[in-house]
């Protein structure tokens, strides 16, 4: 392979010397291999690999910052993406959830902003998404979707959930609890707000009961 190709697919972190190509372009499929579907569920699951799940589950193609973005989302405590209009943040939030979500079970996020308007772009780039994406659809079954409701909007992926919130005061929202927090135009939040409100939203553990 040319060294220009693997300048193109280096964010996939393949090992070259060691790539099987006949069987990569003509893959042996054994729908009765249990084993085999444990290494595309591990392969759809592990992180260093969410080119694969953006494009085979998710249905969209990420450009090469945009992985790199979905990355640093996934392996950062406190990450913060600064760019220029249009450069696709709030859209590569929305696929940052979304995967998030289906990979981690059970897992709760919270989008909030400003205003309202502004944490319902994210959320409405989740539903465009999950329309153009029949694999999702198709992993998480019945129950998962969109739902919205005056104070706050709603996105089931399995067992997880998204939910858009309006900020206002943060007296209306007092409460909530999440284990990932998006604050989209982070600088118009008030700083109290954010720190009285928004930061206790993720003060709790994934699993309270256990500790």
């Amino acid at each position: 392979i040319s060294d220009e190709k693997k300048l193109e697919y280096a964010h996939l972190h393949l090992d070259w010397d060691n790539i099987d190509w006949d069987r990569l372009h003509r893959p042996i499929i054994d729908y009765e291999s249990e084993e085999q579907f444990e290494l595309i569920l591990r392969a759809i699951r592990d992180i260093d690999n969410l080119y694969f799940t953006c494009k085979y589950i998710l249905n969209i193609d990420p450009a090469l910052f945009q992985t790199v973005w979905l990355e640093t989302l996934f392996k950062y405590p406190f990450p913060m993406l600064i760019a220029s209009r249009g450069l696709s943040k709030s859209w590569i939030l929305a696929v940052y959830l979304i995967l998030r979500s289906l990979i981690i079970q059970g897992h709760k996020s919270i989008i909030v902003g400003a205003a309202f308007r502004q944490s319902k772009v994210i959320f409405e780039y989740v539903e465009a998404i999950w329309n153009n994406a029949p694999v999702l659809r198709d992993i998480c079954g019945e129950g998962s979707g969109p739902r919205r409701q005056t104070d706050a909007w709603i996105f089931n992926i399995g067992h997880s959930r998204i939910t858009a919130l309006p900020l206002g005061t943060g007296d209306k929202i007092r409460g909530q609890r999440s284990n990932c927090t998006i604050a989209d135009e982070f600088q118009s939040v008030p700083e109290l707000v954010y720190e009285v409100v928004v930061g206790g939203f993720a003060a709790v553990s994934s699993d309270p009961s256990q500790n």
